[in-house]
């Protein structure tokens, strides 16, 4: 189970970092190219690395199915998926020497211009062809992600770490009559004054 990293969750995280439990966070890393060390893809009964650079051609055996030959190898989905998207993301990166912007007024402007999209819808109209849109889908994120609303996809990926358990999250729900009345804490000192500034709720509500 994934554990976003936002003031929504900091009391998950606080069981977990600061309660002497016997759990462990670990990173979540959902990228299907770097930085993802010791993983493999597997589409179409066939298996590579993803950390071969050599991956070249088609060894997924699509070519026959998308339109842009580019898209045969993960590198040219996931370089195709930056392209759509970074503009976007780039609405929150901080100029150098300048302090972090205004999430408000990114978020007011981003949802301007994307929120009447979903990432799939958006891609369409670049144009993509709906083959090539669905095969970025497999191999980018899960089904049905690319129905969701583009604001989502910008902003997501690049501003929210997420943790998850080693050994399952039931761990937490076992451990909690273990640690007695809950104290007072902090939030720890390493999250951003981006991440702090979203406030993502969470399917996970039930553990606080």
């Amino acid at each position: 189970m994934r554990f976003p990293d936002t003031p929504f969750m900091k009391r998950v995280y606080d069981l977990a970092e600061n309660r002497n439990l016997p759990v462990k966070l670990i990173p979540y890393v959902m990228q299907m190219v770097e930085p993802t060390p010791n993983t493999f893809l597997f589409y179409n009964n066939s298996r590579v690395n993803n950390q071969d650079s050599s991956i070249t051609g088609d060894p997924f055996n699509v070519s026959s199915y998308v339109t842009d030959s580019t898209l045969t190898t993960p590198q040219g989905v996931a370089q195709k998926v930056a392209t759509v998207i970074q503009g976007f993301r780039d609405f929150f990166r901080p100029e150098q020497g300048k302090p972090p912007p205004n999430i408000k007024t990114v978020m007011e402007v981003l949802f301007e211009l994307t929120n009447q999209y979903s990432m799939r819808s958006y891609m369409f109209s670049l144009p993509m062809d709906p083959r090539d849109i669905n095969w970025c889908e497999t191999l980018d994120k899960s089904t049905g992600w690319y129905d969701r609303a583009l604001t989502e996809s910008a902003y997501w990926t690049p501003l929210v770490d997420s943790g998850c358990n080693v050994g399952s999250s039931q761990l937490l729900s076992r451990a909690w009559p273990s640690i007695g009345p809950l104290r007072p804490f902090q939030a720890p000192s390493h999250r951003t004054q981006i991440q702090m500034g979203l406030g993502i709720a969470s399917s996970t509500l039930w553990l606080l």
